[in-house]
This record gives C-alpha cells, structure tokens and sequence, in this order.
C-alpha cells in the first residue's frame, strides 16, 4: 500500500494523473461543498451551476441527515 500510494502522490504531482483527494469526514460535515467538487472534478468543469449534476447534488442535500447515514 505504502507504494501504491507514492506512486499515486507522484503520479499527481506531476500532473500525470488527475488525482482529486476528498477525505470522509469532509463529506460527512460538509456534503454540498466536497459533491460540487466531486462533480466538478468528474465533469473537468469549473462551475456546475444550471447542470443537471448541480440538481442531483441539491437532491442530494435536500435529504438532509438521511443522506450521510451509511447504513
């Protein structure tokens, strides 16, 4: 794993690899910012307003607690 994981951290240094790292509790405390990104990210955008990935994530939090509940 340790290897795996500086062959990762290299590979997105220098660009070679589009690497986004978004941390658990992140999604957990604060789902809208870190879902917009996750979706930016996906899309190679720099803004998701008026985008149907933007109506899933208010979807999304629309749920409220209902949607970080993992099980």
């Amino acid at each position: 794993m340790t290897t795996w994981y500086k062959t990762l951290l290299n590979d997105s240094k220098m660009k070679r690899l589009p690497v986004l790292f978004t941390r658990f509790e992140d999604l957990v405390t604060n789902p809208e910012t870190e879902l917009t990104n996750i979706m930016k990210f996906l899309l190679n955008v720099t803004d998701i307003t008026g985008t149907n990935a933007e109506r899933r994530v208010k979807e999304v939090i629309a749920k409220g607690r209902d949607a970080t509940v993992l099980y």
